[in-house]
């Protein structure tokens, strides 16, 4: 539970990673036909570290949240 705990205090920084983030690129970390997965780094207010995963749907466009962990 404590694990879970952590990541909903990041949820927020999550999105606003995602929303804000202009300059850099995410890293790609898996591709197939279907489907692409993306990961972005981020640096949380105490300057620990956190990533973020996208899933991109290539069939309907759509893209998901997916998950935020520390690293």
């Amino acid at each position: 539970m404590r694990d879970k705990a952590r990541r909903v205090k990041l949820y927020s920084c999550a999105l606003e990673l995602i929303k804000e983030n202009k300059t850099t690129k995410p890293e790609q970390i898996f591709e197939s036909k279907r489907e692409k997965i993306y990961r972005f780094a981020g640096i949380w207010a105490d300057e620990r570290k956190f990533s973020v995963q996208i899933r991109h749907d290539l069939k309907t466009g759509n893209r998901y949240f997916t998950s935020v962990f520390p690293e």
